[in-house]
């Protein structure tokens, strides 16, 4: 069965959005940071989910795919 959707809450987290971005380089890191965190709760709400590694610094703990390739000897 479909989720509905909350077309008005997400048209808030919307106009959210749009004004951190709008002020962003007006803001400093810390405002930044807890604006991100509200936006992520009320993305939550709605939910939006998010992976597991979404500190940045993270991004390198992510499963990779194994490498394909010819081994030593490379493409003929």
């Amino acid at each position: 069965m479909a989720r509905r959707v909350d077309y008005p809450k997400v048209k808030q987290l919307h106009a959210q959005i749009e004004e951190i971005l709008a002020r962003r380089e007006q803001m400093t890191a810390e405002d930044l940071e807890r604006a991100s965190e509200k936006l992520e709760e009320a993305a939550r709400a709605l939910g939006f989910d998010f992976p597991a590694w979404e500190d940045p610094a993270d991004v390198d703990a992510r499963p990779r795919p194994p490498v394909q390739g010819k081994g030593r000897r490379g493409r003929r």
